[in-house]
């Protein structure tokens, strides 16, 4: 009862905007709890339920006498419903039970009491299982994913045909690739995004649009397949706003770009001017990282593609975009100065558009691993990382991406700070790279006035000051001592004088408790 009649379905989604955070470093949730609210514009979402989505396995009967639970209420009862969509088979008749009681080997859908002639049996709930046995034609993305319209939840897929047998065609680099992507066990010299699929996480009710009819092989799938792929130009508005470059074409292109945006004949021959894809920064603990080891490390792999919002060169307001960067080509890895990026957006009328930056020849600029290993190295962020790396909290480091500025490239990546006795992750600081500056604040917008000077309108926040009035006097006298005995300190230790270094940190802690005095309110 409890697996197969009561608990059927998934509720709600919790969404947070990408460039908000709370004062303690927490997603700003616009829509959240049990039944979701929705708050600051974003869309109400009237049919929660989520039949059909990402993890489900097995089957489940809907629409029987006992009702289903769609979550607990904080007294401990439950809020429950009765499934009223089209989804599953509807267990019509008893031989219709009896073929599913063999099917699933359970003789209670044969003769339990709780089910009707209206109940509906539900199987091959996942999205990528539920479209690879409805068209296995085609090959599937690693990473469907959720969009609200009309105030229900679909699934957006992305569908891809492919053959290992175009003539005079090489087969594809797909090392970017994720191991568990069904594309990187694939052999292939020909791909393309095709086709887009949408699966209702409601009904399961799946629908093939081809947003590529160029394609010679979905032409040809679609005249052996009639009244199963429909043009793009029917799907729904609201969906096709939801469209976003694949990230697993993204993948394979940028590794074979790499080799083919050379377009002097003998220079390609050379490969003189080859790019690789960039190397992986490290992320996640500092500790498990290995200290502040987090530079250039061949052995992690190349870098993934990264959604960010970015407003590309030749574009006039930001739009969601992929992003892969390349450096030189170079035995072992060595070379990690960025060489280009790749941007790859999708609109309703273009769900494949790319374009390369190039960089100067005439100078060198830090790829991602190297800029990972600026961002550890500056003082101002080893030392927060060491204050905030112990006594049971730990710190890691987020994904690392690049903002187009005029001719130059602004890199950000997130510290979070996490509690070892409830590893709930908050973001801590920001930390901004701009050529050699650094800058770390608590804000973005506090970034930006580190490293310009000013804060460009629209972008909210302030970086970190201290309060008027806030340090005691006579205290910035022992506030500059104490910095002076931290240098020190630090100049022992690397010296291997831990005599010296135990006797500075001695002092630093007689000025600390002297500041605390001092900073104790008058009686």
């Amino acid at each position: 009862m409890n697996e197969h009649l009561q608990f059927t379905h998934g509720y709600g989604v919790a969404l947070a905007p990408a460039n908000a955070i709370s004062a303690a470093g927490n997603p700003v949730f616009l829509i959240r709890d049990l039944p979701p609210t929705s708050t600051g514009g974003a869309p109400v979402l009237t049919q929660p339920q989520v039949y059909y989505g990402q993890g489900l396995s097995g089957y489940v009967i809907a629409n029987s006498r006992q009702p289903e639970i769609d979550f607990q209420l904080p007294d401990g009862a439950s809020a429950e419903t009765h499934y009223a969509g089209s989804g599953g088979v509807r267990l019509s008749s008893l031989l219709v039970r009896a073929a599913f009681a063999m099917r699933f080997g359970d003789i209670n859908i044969l003769v339990s009491s709780l089910l009707t002639d209206q109940s509906r049996i539900m199987f091959e709930r996942g999205i990528l299982q539920r479209v690879e046995m409805a068209m296995p034609v085609l090959h599937y993305g690693s990473n469907p994913y959720p969009v609200i319209v009309d105030g229900h939840i679909d699934w957006i897929v992305n569908g891809y045909t492919t053959t290992a047998n175009f003539p005079y065609a090489e087969q594809a680099d797909t090392q970017a690739l994720s191991a568990s992507a069904p594309l990187a066990n694939t052999s292939f010299n020909y791909i393309r995004n095709s086709v887009k699929v949408v699966v209702n996480a409601y009904t399961g009710a799946m629908h093939f649009y081809v947003t590529d009819p160029s394609d010679p092989i979905i032409r040809a799938f679609e005249a052996a397949f009639p009244h199963v792929f429909q043009p793009a130009s029917a799907m729904p508005r609201a969906v096709a706003e939801h469209l976003r470059y694949p990230s697993d074409l993204m993948a394979v292109q940028a590794a074979m770009y790499g080799i083919y945006h050379v377009t002097n004949p003998s220079t390609f021959y050379s490969g003189g001017n080859a790019w690789s894809l960039a190397a992986q920064p490290q992320n996640g603990s500092i500790g498990s990282a290995g200290g502040f080891g987090l530079g250039p490390s061949p052995s992690q792999g190349v870098m993934s593609p990264i959604y960010e919002m970015a407003e590309v060169p030749g574009t006039n307001e930001p739009a969601l975009a992929l992003m892969e960067a390349f450096v030189p080509f170079s035995q072992g890895g060595g070379q990690q100065n960025l060489t280009g990026l790749l941007f790859g957006e999708a609109s309703a009328t273009d769900p494949t558009q790319l374009m390369a930056l190039v960089t100067p020849s005439s100078g060198q600029i830090d790829g991602p691993a190297l800029v990972a290993s600026r961002i550890v190295s500056a003082t101002n962020v080893s030392q927060e990382i060491t204050l905030l790396d112990q006594h049971g909290s730990s710190v890691t480091l987020g994904g690392l991406t690049a903002l187009p500025l005029g001719q130059n490239l602004l890199w950000v990546r997130p510290m979070y700070v996490s509690s070892q006795s409830n590893p709930l992750p908050e973001i801590k600081e920001v930390i901004g790279v701009y050529g050699t500056q650094v800058a770390m604040e608590p804000t973005f917008a506090g970034v930006l006035r580190d490293i310009f000077g000013a804060v460009p309108s629209g972008v909210q926040g302030a970086s970190r000051a201290a309060t008027p009035g806030s340090v005691p006097s006579g205290a910035a006298g022992l506030l500059a001592k104490a910095d002076q005995l931290y240098a020190a300190a630090q100049a022992a230790l690397k010296a291997g004088n831990l005599g010296l270094y135990q006797s500075d940190v001695d002092a630093i802690g007689q000025i600390l408790a002297q500041l605390q005095v001092q900073a104790r309110p008058a009686k």
